[in-house]
């Protein structure tokens, strides 16, 4: 097992008192559980100097008994950094333990999505650079089919079906529905729900259970398209882009086709048949945004500040905020709202339930943040300075409690904080300046971090990006085989670890 060439001390820090806190975390290696035999790291894919695994949260998935891997060729050696030009892209096979040589899948795709764990759907790939998705089989078997032009690669599922709004046939933007075949046979039957389907982002939705879908056609009417039996209702006229809330029960649309453009916005209640007219002064963009708990709309007033209506859901309440800038609204279920502040220095602010004043919660500079169950977890740029690369700047993750208790620093100089179910976390430590670090696992409660291996990436694969991983999934299980890019010598690669059970 490699070495790390340099062990530096970690040091918890409570915010409120400078340095004080527990002692060392410690620098001795961590304790991998045992697979394929050992219980040291294990290469999967050897990578040449000028090739990576792609950064965005797409590049690996799970399949049989190892994983499918988005491998990006750049025009020069990969440096540590995102200075080079993607000239190629291809998906590969690998098994669990890197004894078979890989095998490739597709070519010219950077992103895969696998099926859901229910029912029978296909396999998704799609290229970045085009757009365009495909269906695929696994095994490599036979040829990829293009299901056209799929704006910023994004799709939904609902129940046993993917729904995407491609543009297809010299321009004619059409909604289309992939579902299984029946009768159990192999394959999946599409189904083009319509070809006047608005453009846009905004151009249709769709429940979880997947009995409803509701799509804007190119003539501006919204209809709600119930599944089994089919049948269509048109709603509403003059509109322009929709999207749902709260499992499908609150229906919103606004009469332009974005969601950054002023306009009239309605909201329908499918439950009791209420429509309540959302009104939101300003004279700039407007901005909205959903959760299950809340829909947030936005009007700036100018370049630096905005008015809000934050309504709550399934109530309806309206809480009017005047003024200031905010970057993100993220709700601690029913309950308080977290707010991003917009600024040289992002704090962290809680909006209480039933309240219009926001609370100052963490004073710093906050890149991103997590809310679970009463806790803020933060990714904080401390002692920010501008540089051409975020990651010359000191970072550190933060534990803010919404209770009112004292923020505490969790670990310094902590890159893509990743964490597990069982409360510990997997970060890259360390780095400098190139790119590469440390891959460590950190144990807020047992005040330790230990190494795991040297030289990895900046950009993980299946731990990929902060924004993706961190405030995206909730967590990753802490027993599953996690995956890590390492760029050195002989040990480029993608490698996997297992960590044993927290004692």
């Amino acid at each position: 097992m490699p070495r790390p060439r340099n062990l530096r001390r970690l040091f918890f820090i409570a915010v409120t008192c400078g340095a004080c806190g527990p002692d060392d975390l410690g620098d001795e290696p961590a304790m991998l559980g045992e697979r394929c035999g050992s219980t040291e790291p294990t290469q999967l894919l050897p990578l040449l100097p000028e090739e990576i695994v792609s950064f965005g949260a797409n590049s690996t998935a799970p399949y049989e008994d190892g994983w499918l891997v988005a491998v990006t060729t750049l025009d020069a050696p990969f440096d540590g950094t995102l200075a080079g030009q993607a000239v190629a892209h291809r998906v590969v096979s690998v098994d669990a333990c890197g004894q078979r040589e890989p095998e490739l899948v597709l070519e010219g795709v950077d992103r895969i999505f696998p099926p859901p764990a229910s029912g029978d759907l296909p396999w998704l790939a799609c290229s970045s650079a085009t757009d365009e998705m495909f269906t695929f089989d696994p095994e490599g078997e036979g040829q990829a089919s293009s299901q056209g032009v799929v704006e910023h690669c994004l799709f939904r599922v609902s129940g046993d079906r993917i729904w995407m709004s491609t543009t297809r046939n010299g321009g004619q933007h059409e909604l289309i529905s992939l579902s299984p075949s029946p009768g159990g046979i192999a394959g999946t039957t599409s189904w083009t729900v319509t070809d006047e389907l608005a453009p846009g982002l905004g151009s249709f939705a769709v429940d979880a259970a997947g009995d409803y879908a509701w799509m804007v056609n190119d003539a501006g009417e919204l209809i709600e398209i119930e599944l089994e039996p089919r049948g269509f209702t048109l709603l509403a006229e003059g509109v322009g882009t929709v999207f749902t809330a709260l499992d499908g029960r609150f229906v919103v649309w606004g009469s332009e086709a974005d969601t950054f453009t002023p306009g009239e916005w309605t909201i329908l209640d499918r439950e009791s048949g209420e429509h309540i007219d959302v009104d939101v002064d300003g004279e700039r963009e407007l901005l909205v945004r959903g959760s299950p708990f809340s829909l947030v709309f936005e009007a700036g007033r100018d370049e630096q500040t905005s008015d809000y209506a934050i309504v709550r859901l399934p109530t309806l309440e309206v809480s009017a905020l005047t003024g200031g800038r905010w970057g993100r609204f993220v709700d601690n279920g029913p309950g308080d709202m977290v707010l991003l502040e917009l600024g040289p220095e992002p704090d962290l602010h809680v909006l209480r339930s039933g309240s219009s004043t926001p609370e100052l919660l963490y004073e710093g500079n906050v890149v991103d943040f997590r809310v679970d169950d009463g806790v803020v977890w933060a990714w904080d740029y401390y002692d920010y300075q501008p540089s051409p690369a975020l990651r010359d700047n000191q970072t550190r993750l933060v534990r803010i409690p919404l209770d009112g208790s004292a923020p505490e620093v969790v670990v310094d100089g902590v890159w893509q904080p990743r964490g597990l179910d069982d409360g510990r976390w997997l970060a890259v430590q360390d780095h400098g300046g190139d790119g590469l670090g440390e891959l460590r696992v950190l144990d807020p409660v047992e005040g330790t971090s230990q190494w795991i291996d040297d030289d990895v990436s900046l950009w993980f694969t299946r731990l990929s990006g902060f924004a993706h991983s961190f405030s995206g999934e909730t967590t990753l299980s802490s027993d599953d085989p996690f995956l890590y890019s390492v760029h050195h010598s002989e040990r480029s690669g993608l490698w996997a670890a297992t960590l044993a059970a927290r004692e």
